[in-house]
């Protein structure tokens, strides 16, 4: 022996306890609404977020004034509406 030992963990998927239910017709037309549902409700959360958007806000002011190192780091560093102009 090497000190390993098999794993001995049973594993609900391979040992069913009760019978296995069919997914049948019947049961997947009452799941409909549910599942039409769900769906909405991922859509709209995902239209929402897309609407809001979060604006980063520093925690706490700088102590120093940023310096840009080169023009184009300079274009960057300039207030949103003076930058679309």
């Amino acid at each position: 022996m090497s000190g390993s030992r098999d794993n001995n963990a049973s594993s609900a998927a391979e040992n069913p306890t009760g019978p296995s239910k069919v997914f049948d017709l019947a049961l997947a037309r009452r799941m409909l609404p549910l599942v039409q549902q769900i769906a909405e409700g991922i859509m709209a959360g995902r239209d929402l977020t897309f609407a809001r958007r979060v604006q980063q806000e520093p925690l706490s002011q700088p102590l120093h004034k940023s310096v840009a190192l080169n023009p184009e780091a300079g274009e960057l560093m300039k207030p949103e509406s003076a930058a679309s102009e």
